[in-house]
């Protein structure tokens, strides 16, 4: 996914990154730590391990530490520590209970955090994979998939 997002043959040579609101970080572990007995929680878990609140906390940190990392790559600039001791996890997910909102959301997330060697990191390619689950998931229920030939 890295190619996707920051192509040289796009033709565009400065991308702007910032980092994201909390919101952002938030409704990512929510749905993440959501489990329905489906094989998204399983892979999930198999993922990121049990995410109960503590570890919902843990792995937000990471997130708003991986963002603010990338974002001080980008700008050749020293890392926002305010930023990741503002952040703290709070479950959104009754409040942000779309799965499309969550894949938006995750591409933005995967997008601001694309700078450097970002992409090769554990949990990058962790959420790039959750991404594309979710992905297959979402695409597997529409209608027009459901209709199109099994060639």
């Amino acid at each position: 996914m890295g190619g996707k997002w920051r192509s040289e043959n796009a033709g565009v040579e400065n991308m702007s990154s910032w980092i994201v609101k909390p919101i952002t970080i938030n409704r990512i572990v929510s749905f993440l730590s959501w489990n329905d007995g489906g094989i998204l929680g399983v892979r999930f878990k198999q993922m990121f391990g049990e995410l109960n609140a503590k570890e919902c906390e843990k792995l937000g940190q990471q997130m708003i530490k991986l963002n603010c990392r990338a974002v001080s790559k980008c700008y050749n600039q020293p890392i926002n520590k305010e930023k990741i001791k503002e952040y703290a996890f709070s479950d959104v997910w009754g409040t942000t209970a779309k799965k499309e909102q969550v894949l938006k959301t995750l591409d933005c997330f995967l997008y601001q955090c694309n700078e450097g060697n970002i992409s090769k990191t554990k949990i990058y390619k962790n959420l790039e994979k959750a991404r594309q689950l979710l992905a297959d998931e979402i695409i597997s229920k529409i209608p027009e998939y459901d209709k199109a030939a099994w060639e």
